[in-house]
């Protein structure tokens, strides 16, 4: 985003630098004015292209979008994108998370009998594949740590609650 205001303001400058030289009565003042004029203009397309270039570390995934547009997923190392386009980066890598203190209650011995309530805590490890279904995540979540928050979490919650909820406390 800020390559765009960069370049917008070359561009104007550009603009007000050639509409001068247009004006200007004298050949030095002309001449000034004109080469003022070149060197906003190389300087532009210079931050233009230059805009279009993004760097992707080992284990991420880039997922590029222009103005809230999808336009596709790299992987790692340097790439050309296109101008003014946007990459957000997902983590492929094994992520530890530490979930704490989730109250769950555990199955009865016997069928009838109330269950025990007990509290659990587990690290969970995991990892997003991001290059099968990128798009979606990306329209979804927008950033990896929204994906953590809002779905891995959630769905190891369910998860856990579902292996312990199961769990029968005589069964050790």
């Amino acid at each position: 985003m800020t390559a765009l205001v960069i370049f917008t303001i070359l561009f104007l400058l550009f603009v007000a630098a050639f509409t001068g030289s247009r004006r200007q009565k004298h050949p030095e003042d002309r001449q000034m004015a004109g080469a003022t004029a070149a060197v906003l203009l190389v300087l532009t397309i210079g931050v233009g292209v230059a805009s279009g270039f993004t760097h992707t570390k080992s284990n991420e995934i880039s997922i590029n979008h222009n103005f809230g547009t999808y336009q596709d997923t790299t992987g790692p190392g340097i790439t050309w994108v296109g101008p003014f386009t946007q990459s957000e980066k997902f983590s492929t890598r094994i992520q530890p998370k530490k979930v704490e203190n989730h109250k769950v209650t555990l199955k009865a011995e016997k069928e009838g009998a109330a269950g025990a309530s007990a509290r659990i805590w587990y690290t969970l490890r995991y990892h997003i594949d991001g290059t099968k279904h990128a798009e979606k995540m990306w329209r979804q979540y927008r950033n990896f740590d929204k994906v953590t928050k809002d779905l891995v979490v959630p769905e190891s919650k369910t998860a856990a609650f579902e292996v312990f909820g199961q769990y029968t406390p005589a069964e050790s």
